[in-house]
């Protein structure tokens, strides 16, 4: 049995918006391409496509870059023949484009048979040439989208030449691929960061000073505890500080940064422990600051100078564009009667990525973006125990997981494999956010609680995924997602004056599962409670699980296809398991979430087969109910 979240792609892969239509159907937000040209093909992350069974990587037959050549298995060697870009087409379909051919996977003749040949062709990007990733066992099944079968080794080969083809699913290992990351920017199966998780813990704190770790090869740049900021910054003369390597560095480099604690006691600026003030250019050329593979830098912020109150003071401020973030664990930033942040981003930031940041047990909120352009992506990150007790607006008001605010135009930001537990206030949080965001392949849990969920702050509220309050009535979307044991709601649409797209999620034993409730304001910002929202402005709920059934606000709501339309009561026996235990744990070798069989549906479950297509990967007849497929 393969069982995966929805959204699966946890990388650096390209994202999108979908908005919506009737009956569940989905739109492109952004400008989409008939011609088949797509995305700049240099844009995009270059992987080899490696084979589990084999260990072997795909490429055309012979180096061939000719139309019609067959696909084969051989000895990864990373030659320009073996690697692949991903190109969003819709939904949560890719194109596969070699770079040494440029053209793209495909299955010969459009066949919908077993054993049709995977073949690479020119890029026309029709629908025997559109692929989705469904994650299993940390890995990856890769699915022709026109005929609902996998990429599959023949015979299940391991030897050099095996031919691939497209096969039903079967769950075996010449099925499975990973995407290994050639150019340093990650990829599953590509290593992961240690200690990054770890129920209501602090993470490891890693290595530390200096040498030549092979997993630590190809910087421009190095920081270690060990280090001194009058060296050159090299691996074996690295700096002692992050904020001299952010000085030092520019568009295309990379920062290595080895583990340890840094303690941060005297800031870059008044506002700003550590200041990422410089940008990158492209998506191509980010500047990238990435922990040491194997290792956790922990910047720890308890004895920071703040600043009085009412001033604010921000562990990390990002004020740049184009960067990467990664690895990092971020700690105990302190307050006064002001939340303070923990990673603050804002000005001129846009298009940044952060990815598996572990932020934790500061006096404010984890993330906080605000007054941005958008285009971020927050992936495989964790907030957890952010609690702020002396917040001037009271007892645990402001300490939010994540946070995105006040953006008016630009892009959507996306969150994707992230997870946020036992904050103060909400696990995620959208007030005043007039951009669309995403969330996807997510979890919240226990929040409105602290002290690893024993106490329950005054003032905290307790969403899991609080979706709003936007005041033009922008949509966003939450897909694929889990939250259980929540103070107040699951899922809240927090007064937005317009509908969210909720897809395909599962709201276990909160305060309510979910609630829809809609407000609107006057041209003076007055706002009006319990309004009921028509037309294009209904929240659109399909495929989702309330258990038990408990929600409120559902006037305004187009829901079809929810466990509680079908009139389908969950009970334990629905599922492999309601214990959930590990949630909080280690994440997989990939940073994906804890692979765990908590809230999977169960062999027989009423909910197998329910759903209505929503534009993501399912198995069967219909979707599945909830977060998992089958």
């Amino acid at each position: 049995m393969t069982s995966r979240l929805r959204i699966t792609l946890l990388q650096t892969l390209p994202t999108l918006l979908l908005i919506g239509c009737s009956d569940g159907a989905l739109t492109e937000s952004e400008e989409s391409d008939e011609s088949g040209a797509g995305v700049v093909v240099d844009t995009a992350p270059v992987y080899m496509i490696r084979g589990v069974g084999s260990g072997k990587c795909l490429q055309a037959v012979g180096d061939s870059t000719a139309n019609s050549a067959a696909i084969e298995i051989r000895t990864c060697d990373g030659s320009r023949a073996q690697q692949y870009r991903l190109e969003l087409v819709a939904g949560e379909r890719y194109a596969i484009r070699n770079v040494q051919s440029n053209r793209c996977l495909d299955v010969l003749g459009r066949s919908t048979a077993d054993s049709a040949a995977v073949i690479q062709y020119d890029c026309a990007k029709g629908a025997n040439q559109q692929w989705t990733f469904g994650s299993t066992n940390g890995a990856y099944n890769v699915t022709a989208y026109h005929s609902g079968k996998v990429l599959d080794v023949s015979r299940a080969s391991t030897a050099d030449g095996a031919r691939v083809n497209q096969y039903p699913w079967r769950s075996r290992d010449n099925q499975r691929f990973s995407l290994v990351a050639i150019d340093g920017t990650g990829g599953t199966g590509g290593g992961g960061t240690d200690g990054t998780g770890g129920t209501g813990g602090t993470g490891g704190t890693g290595g530390g000073g200096t040498g030549g770790s092979t997993s630590c090869q190809g910087g421009d740049y190095y920081v270690a505890t060990n280090g001194n900021d009058s060296n050159p910054g090299t691996i074996d003369r690295p700096f002692a500080t992050l904020q001299k390597a952010i000085d030092a560095a520019g568009p295309g480099d990379l920062v290595y940064v080895r583990g340890g604690t840094y303690k941060i006691r005297r800031g870059a600026t008044a506002s700003a422990g550590v200041h990422f003030h410089k940008s990158g250019t492209s998506d191509t050329n980010r500047i990238r600051y990435f922990a040491c593979p194997g290792e956790v830098p922990a910047f720890d912020f308890a004895d920071l100078e703040i600043r009085p109150d009412p001033n604010y003071t921000t562990g990390f401020v990002v004020n740049g564009a184009w960067l990467h973030l990664k690895g990092f664990e971020v700690r105990n930033m302190p307050m006064n009667t002001r939340s303070n942040t923990a990673v603050g981003v804002s000005g001129g930031a846009h298009d940044d990525i952060f990815e598996l940041m572990n932020i934790h047990h500061n006096n404010g909120s984890g993330m906080f973006i605000s007054n941005t352009t958008g285009g971020h992506q927050v992936i495989n990150c964790d907030s957890h125990d952010n609690y702020d007790p002396h917040s001037h607006q009271g007892d645990g008001q402001n300490a939010d997981g994540f946070g995105v605010h006040y953006q008016k135009t630009g892009k959507p930001t996306v969150f994707r494999g992230c997870r946020a537990w036992w904050n103060s206030d909400d696990g995620w949080d959208f007030i005043s956010q007039e951009v669309p965001v995403i969330v996807e392949n997510s979890w919240a849990y226990g929040n409105g609680y602290t002290n690893s969920g024993r106490s329950r702050p005054p003032s905290g509220n307790g969403n899991g995924f609080k979706i709003g309050s936007s005041k033009t009535g922008i949509r966003h979307v939450v897909r694929g997602s889990l939250a259980w044991g929540n103070r107040a709601s699951g899922f809240y649409a927090n007064h937005s004056a317009g509908g969210n797209d909720w897809f395909n999620n599962t709201s276990y034993d909160n305060g309510t599962q979910f609630n829809m409730l809609a407000s609107s304001w006057d041209s003076d910002g007055n706002r009006t409670d319990g309004v009921v929202l028509t037309d294009n402005k209904v929240h659109r709920m399909r495929n989702n699980i309330s258990f038990p059934l408990d929600n409120t606000n559902m006037q305004g709501v187009d829901e079809r296809f929810n466990s509680w339309n079908l009139r389908l009561t969950p009970s334990d026996s629905d599922f492999v398991s309601v214990d959930d235990t590990g949630t909080l744990g280690p994440r997989q070798p990939d940073g994906s979430l804890p692979d765990l069989d908590f809230l999977k549906l169960r062999d027989g479950s009423r909910m197998i087969d329910k759903g209505t297509d929503v534009g993501l990967p399912y198995s069967g007849s219909a979707p599945d109910l909830g977060a998992y497929e089958r």
